[in-house]
C-alpha cells in the first residue's frame, strides 16, 4: 500500500493580528510521527507563505492526481478556521473553511468544505482511502462528515472572523477560529475534527514541549499508547476525547464519514489496513 501525507499548517500570518503559536509545530510533529511510526512513503507540506488560498488545492489535486491504485492519502491541516453565511439555492446557507497564509475577510481567500471535497476526492476507478484531519476552529463541520487542558493553561481560539472579528481570547487560551465546519461526503473518506461545528478549537502550549494544537497534542499522545495504535477510528476519538477532558479542554472531537467504518476498520495511520473499492 502506498501512503501519501499532505499536510499544511499556518502560525504567520499575511494579517499578522491573526498569527498562531502553535500550527507550524504540530505539523513538524504529526510529519514526524506518520514517517517515523507509521511507514508513509510520500511527505509533502506547506506553511505559512506557503499554504495560501490557491497553494492548498492545487498542491492536492496535483497529488490526488497521481496516486497510485491501493492507496492510503492522509491530508492534514493546523490553523485557524472560520465560517460564513452564504446564500446558495435561494436558501441561507453556512458555510465552514479552513483559513490560509493569505486570508484577507473575503470568501475567496478562505478554503471551504466543497473545495476541500473536490481537491481531495480520490481518483475514479481506483481504490484510495482518504482520511482528513483538522485542527481548527468549528472543524467538526468542515470537511468531514466525520464527527469532531490545562497544560500551561495558555491558549488562544484557532477562530478568525468570518468574510465580512478579531482573534477572541478565553481564559488565556486562543481558539483557533476565524470564522464553520466543512462537509465532505464520500463513501472512501473519513474525516477527524478537532472540535464540533459549533465550537472552538484551542491553541496552547504544554509545558516542556512548547506551543501546539490541543486536539494535535491529544491525538499524538493517543497514538503513542498500546490500545490507540491497534484500535478503530470511533475507540481513537475515544481516547482523543479523554485526553482533552483530563486536561481541562471543553472542545470534543468530532469523527465523520461512513458510519461502518467508525467501528470495524483499523484508524488507517495504524497500518496496511484494507483499502475499500471504489463506490
Amino acid at each position: 500500500m502506498s501512503k501519501l501525507f499532505l499536510g499544511f499548517a499556518v502560525s504567520s500570518y499575511k494579517d499578522s493580528r491573526n498569527n498562531l503559536a502553535g500550527p507550524v509545530h504540530d505539523l513538524a510533529r504529526m510529519s514526524q510521527k506518520v514517517v517515523r511510526d507509521h511507514g508513509f512513503d510520500r511527505i509533502v507540506t506547506r506553511q505559512d507563505s506557503s499554504a495560501t488560498a490557491t497553494d492548498i488545492p492545487a498542491i492536492v489535486s496535483a497529488a490526488m492526481s497521481q496516486v497510485p491504485d491501493n492507496s492510503l492519502v492522509v491530508g492534514y491541516w493546523s490553523g485557524h478556521g472560520t465560517r460564513y453565511i452564504t446564500q446558495a439555492d435561494g436558501k441561507l446557507r453556512l458555510r465552514q473553511a479552513i483559513v490560509p497564509y493569505d486570508y484577507d475577510g473575503t470568501q475567496n481567500t478562505l478554503i471551504d468544505g466543497r473545495a476541500l471535497r473536490a481537491a481531495f476526492a480520490p481518483p475514479p476507478g481506483k481504490r484510495v482511502h482518504v482520511a482528513i484531519i483538522l485542527d481548527s476552529c468549528f472543524s467538526g463541520a468542515a470537511l468531514r462528515a466525520v464527527s469532531s487542558a490545562v497544560f500551561t493553561g495558555q491558549g488562544a481560539p484557532k477562530t478568525v472572523p468570518g468574510p465580512r472579528s478579531a482573534v477572541e481570547a478565553d481564559s488565556g487560551l486562543v481558539p483557533r477560529t476565524i470564522g464553520v465546519t466543512l462537509a465532505l461526503a464520500d463513501s472512501r473518506i473519513v474525516t477527524l475534527a478537532a472540535c464540533q461545528d459549533d465550537e472552538v478549537a484551542y491553541d496552547t502550549e504544554l509545558s516542556g514541549v512548547g506551543p501546539g494544537g490541543a486536539f494535535t497534542f491529544a491525538l499524538l499522545a493517543a497514538l503513542a499508547t498500546g490500545p490507540a495504535r491497534d484500535n478503530t477510528w470511533a475507540g481513537l476519538v475515544q481516547e482523543v476525547w479523554r485526553w482533552l477532558k483530563a486536561k481541562g479542554h471543553t472542545q470534543n472531537p468530532n469523527l465523520s464519514g461512513p458510519a461502518w467504518k467508525f467501528n470495524d476498520r483499523a484508524f488507517v495511520l495504524a497500518g496496511a489496513a484494507p483499502v475499500d473499492p471504489p463506490r
